[in-house]
């Protein structure tokens, strides 16, 4: 009689099987886990097997199902981990965007504001130029007025 996990015993097992195959579920009652396993022709593997061999055989399998659960299991939790940390970078880099969209909507109303002020800057001088052109002009008269004079009188 071999004793697997307290639950199922070779024994009980029929001994005449008319398929190829059975199953043995194993429950894992802390991860609520069912694993079938289909054991092909155990006719044959019982007989060629000692019952020793096949609770070896059985445990082996069992033991690597329960390491493959567990590895499963640690899977799961790294992946939680890494959506948080990824859900963690996605709030930073929403954050540096909205950053960085205030940055550039400031430069740019920084820039317009400059533009505005150079536009402005450059009417006045066009309009100072146009002004110091006219008084220029007006000083020339006056001195060619003055220097007519001069001449008329050493004359």
């Amino acid at each position: 009689m071999i004793n697997i996990l307290g639950k199922f015993e070779i024994s009980n097992f029929p001994k005449c099987i008319n398929h190829f195959s059975f199953l043995i579920r194993v429950s894992l009652v802390k991860s609520y886990l069912a694993f079938d396993y289909t054991f092909l022709a155990l006719c044959f593997l019982r007989g060629s097997m000692t019952p020793e061999e096949l609770n070896r055989t059985i445990e082996f399998i069992v033991q690597s199902q329960a390491r493959l659960a567990a590895a499963q299991e640690q899977d799961r939790v790294d992946r939680l981990e890494a959506e948080k940390e990824l859900k963690a970078f996605d709030r930073r880099l929403a954050n540096l965007l909205e950053i960085q969209v205030r940055l550039l909507e400031s430069q740019t109303a920084r820039l317009d504001e400059y533009r505005e002020a150079q536009r402005r800057q450059e009417a006045f001088l066009v309009g100072f130029r146009d002004d110091f052109l006219d008084l220029m002009r007006g000083v020339r008269s006056s001195l060619d007025r003055i220097l007519d004079k001069l001449t008329d009188r050493l004359n």
